[in-house]
């Protein structure tokens, strides 16, 4: 399971051959994960590859020149605020089960257009809330589900 969400991570951070980002792994067991990713590399001065990748990226951001809200709109259309996350999942499951079937008909709503602003909708792009986070069907999946 480590190792699959690694590299879910890793698919948000590089999404095209020219794209480049660093996933830091801050634990002892890290040289498991070479096991099951080869063309993981492991560094010995992650620091100095950290600032050398910004010094890449302020430059390179310079050199586009678009404003930070041009470029924050442009990351706004390709990054959904509204993302059908498995607590809202479950809430909806158990009050359809229950006959109403409201909250199912709001999301659907909602998640029609998950890029856009939504007037009073913010707590829909919050965080897993803590109550959440031991529930069955809230939190993780077992492989069957």
């Amino acid at each position: 399971p480590a190792v699959r969400k690694l590299l879910q991570a890793a698919g948000r951070v590089v999404r095209s051959e020219t794209d480049r980002g660093f996933i830091v792994i801050a634990d002892n067991r890290t040289g498991r994960f070479l096991e099951y990713i080869p063309e993981l590399e492991q560094s010995d001065d992650i620091v100095s590859e950290i600032g050398q990748w910004l010094v890449d990226y302020i430059k390179q951001v310079n050199q586009e020149g678009a404003s930070n809200k041009v470029r924050r709109d442009k990351m706004n259309r390709v990054n959904p605020k509204y993302v059908l996350r498995n607590y809202l999942a479950q809430m909806a499951i158990e009050k359809a089960e229950n006959g109403n079937h409201t909250f199912v008909e709001d999301l659907l709503k909602l998640l029609q257009y998950p890029y856009d602003e939504q007037p009073n909708q913010n707590d829909y792009a919050a965080k897993r809330p803590e109550w959440a986070r031991n529930r069955p069907g809230c939190s993780t999946l077992s492989c069957s589900s």
